[in-house]
């Protein structure tokens, strides 16, 4: 991984169980099989439970400019085209990744956001890569917004160009750990540790690991098929508007 897709989102509460079939079963398997993907990671808020977190994993930028990806985001879904004003609070933040430490990883997440001025970067890393070594924390990984231009998505209005998803020195920071409430301290810590060095755009939020899909598990030869058996479960009669 060189890259990653870090995406937030709610939803609302009476297509909770629609969402969670759609993004888990059709959507996710979709983006993860196209080219330059690597595995995708779902999560769920523990303070919110309408509240998600999706980290897709890239072996480069390069993964979101491909023919294959601008393909399902021009030409969604019928389920996808549904489900795309059900979606609130979008944030989609793609990153170069600038550092990763441990060899293992876990269920339980705090992500954060912040602002690091470029001389102050080292600094951060290396508080990051200490406060990764204690053992309530069992990997870090921390990567640089890119500019990619503008994203308009159908069905989102302006909530995907927000101001949260601009700035040169913004960086996502991800720890991951077993204990939750102990996690969550340790990003705490962390974040008054780099105080001095950064300045907070999204306080530590904890998330609880939904699911889990791997390029190389599926079938990556065309584009993955609609699931439309799924989608006539929740839509019997076939109105896909």
């Amino acid at each position: 991984m060189q890259a990653f897709l870090a995406l937030w989102n709610s939803v609302a509460p009476e297509v909770q169980d629609e969402y969670e079939a759609w993004h888990s079963l059709e959507h996710v398997p979709e983006r993860t099989a196209l080219p330059g993907f690597v595995e995708t990671w779902r999560y769920r808020a523990l303070h919110d439970p309408l509240r998600y977190f999706t980290c897709y994993a890239l072996d480069s930028l390069a993964a979101l400019d491909t023919p294959g990806y601008r393909d399902v985001m021009a030409q969604p879904s019928p389920w996808s085209a549904r489900m795309r004003p059900a979606l609130r609070d979008f944030l989609r933040l793609p990153c170069t990744l600038r550092g990763a430490v441990g060899v293992s990883s876990a269920s339980q997440l705090v992500v954060t956001v912040l602002d690091i001025a470029p001389e102050n970067i080292a600094a951060c890393a290396s508080r990051i890569s200490a406060r990764a070594l204690n053992h309530h924390v069992v990997c870090a990984h921390w990567g640089q917004l890119a500019d990619m231009g503008a994203y308009p998505v159908a069905g989102l209005g302006n909530q995907a160009s927000n101001a949260l998803a601009q700035g040169a020195h913004r960086h996502v920071l991800m720890l991951q750990g077993v204990d939750p409430a102990r996690l969550l301290e340790q990003a705490e810590q962390l974040r008054a540790e780099l105080a001095p060095y950064s300045s907070t755009v999204i306080a530590p939020e904890a998330f609880g690991l939904l699911s889990h899909t791997r390029h190389d598990a599926l079938d990556t030869a065309t584009r993955l098929a609609p699931r439309m058996d799924l989608f006539a479960q929740f839509h019997p009669t076939g109105d896909t508007t």
